[in-house]
């Protein structure tokens, strides 16, 4: 596919904040020969073809929060970042990035998407992904900004992780193959793991990472976790947290630490973003996982729990309080506490996709984060010319106590919220795919099956009511 005709489909699409970002990393794509738009017959995506002869490093970091105009604090994100490669004895490469906002001024967005692009011209460095999120009550100015950056590094440089003059990095061999990058964040959620003290924030911001990876049938090499919080105190626990991840998932990890304009609950509110760098070959590429009619849809979560990944917390946040007052995490709902309930983590599904992906008990996968049921499954269904009769599972109750309170319907909650399944497998072997996930502890049972239409999409038939998306 044509860079240029790549440009201006992406730049389209999603809404004005994120259109800005968009658009100022596509600008940014004539400074590298490296980027390349492939057309893997399910839209375009951007991806890094390395030179031969070096490896490439991967770090992470923030702006300088000291930096008080808007475009030269964005701008500062790749200025650290360049500085840190030069630091590491490495040439800067490409990157990506993710805004968080307070809320969605558009101005605001204006100018952190002028500093990166300027910046990012001035450093001959290209932006290939990035993204987009309003955060109430959780960022401390007009906006903050993290970054991954690729780098190249001598071939005789080892491969793995390492530390050097403070800066933590790893260290990768592509061997000839493309390189994808996909960020991503946790958002509001992490308020409900601050207020009950747990670590497994790192879990749902590896979720998010992880499992954007089976839609593109890349191999995750390096998982980048950068940690924003209000103070210098480090956060071990969340290290640990990450470092189990990459062992379950088989991947290096990095985790990067800065002191940023967070807010929050408690004296040490903190944000985390990550980033998963993907290896993808020619016949990767040539067999993206793809839906077929007839095959049936499975739905996946944990059993019994709230299963709410990252989805809508903002109106869990506000719900809440109001609900059962400032210290509702402390309160009891079906003799549990409230805090531990919404607290539940996502499941991270990459690893299991990949097994049961390769013993084919799945043709492909769909994991329940932003825009949920209509932008995760129905318009990934409808491009592929499918459509699906869903019975979804139940949700659980106190989900549906905070949809009634906020006023939310039900159309709504199944575009915003997990609405009780983590993802969705379609599968021709959906006996041998259930039990499979049954032995990881995960509850799976058939939702529908999958057949050709014109039109396409998600029809939910949930609670007296049907549901048409997209």
């Amino acid at each position: 596919m044509e860079t240029d005709t790549y440009r201006t489909e992406v730049i389209n699409k999603g809404d004005e904040i994120s259109r800005l970002m968009i658009k100022a990393c596509a600008n940014t794509w004539k400074n590298r020969e490296e980027i390349t738009i492939v057309d893997a017959g399910m839209g375009g995506m951007v991806l890094v073809k390395p030179r031969t002869g070096y490896k490439i490093a991967i770090h992470s970091g923030t702006p300088s929060p000291q930096i008080v105009d808007d475009k030269e604090y964005a701008a500062s994100l790749l200025s650290k970042l360049v500085a840190d490669a030069r630091r590491l004895h490495a040439e800067p490469m490409a990157f990506v990035d993710v805004l968080d906002l307070p809320s969605g001024e558009i101005d605001w967005a204006g100018n952190a998407a002028v500093g990166i692009e300027k910046s990012a011209d001035f450093y001959n460095v290209a932006g290939i992904n990035g993204e987009t999120a309003i955060i109430k009550g959780r960022i401390g100015r007009h906006f903050t900004l993290s970054g991954t950056m690729l780098s190249y590094v001598k071939e005789s440089h080892p491969t793995g992780v390492f530390v050097r003059e403070d800066i933590p990095y790893a260290v990768i061999n592509p061997e000839g193959k493309f390189l994808y990058v996909n960020v991503d964040g946790v958002g509001g959620k992490l308020e409900v793991h601050e207020r009950i003290k747990s670590p497994l924030g790192m879990m749902d911001n590896a979720a998010m990472n992880f499992d954007d990876v089976p839609r593109k049938n890349g191999k995750v090499e390096v998982f980048s976790a950068i940690i924003e919080s209000a103070s210098r105190r480090m956060l071990p626990d969340l290290d640990a947290i990450a470092s189990q991840v990459g062992k379950k998932q088989g991947t290096l990890v990095v985790t990067k630490y800065a002191v940023g304009p967070i807010v929050g609950y408690g004296s040490n509110p903190y944000n985390i973003n990550g980033s998963c760098v993907s290896t993808l070959s020619d016949e990767d590429l040539q067999h993206i996982p793809i839906p077929h009619a007839r095959e049936k849809l499975v739905a996946v979560r944990h059993f019994g729990k709230f299963n709410g990944r990252s989805n809508g917390f903002t109106d869990v946040r506000v719900a809440l309080p109001r609900m059962y007052g400032d210290s509702w995490h402390e309160k009891e709902f079906l003799g549990e506490t409230l805090g531990s309930i919404v607290s539940d983590p996502s499941e991270i599904f990459y690893s299991l996709w990949r097994e049961a992906r390769e013993h084919k008990l799945a043709s492909s996968f769909y994991h329940m984060s932003g825009g949920s049921h209509n932008e995760k499954l129905a318009k990934p269904l409808a491009a592929a010319g499918l459509s699906v009769e869903l019975s979804p599972l139940e949700t659980h109750p106190l989900m549906l106590q905070i949809m009634e309170h906020m006023g939310i319907s039900m159309r709504s909650g199944f575009g915003k919220f997990t609405m009780g399944t983590q993802a969705y497998f379609t599968t021709k072997k959906p006996a041998q795919l259930i039990r499979f996930m049954e032995a990881q502890d995960l509850e799976a049972a058939v939702v529908g099956t999958l057949k050709k239409d014109s039109v396409g999409g998600v029809q939910i038939k949930a609670y007296g009511e049907t549901i048409s998306f997209p």
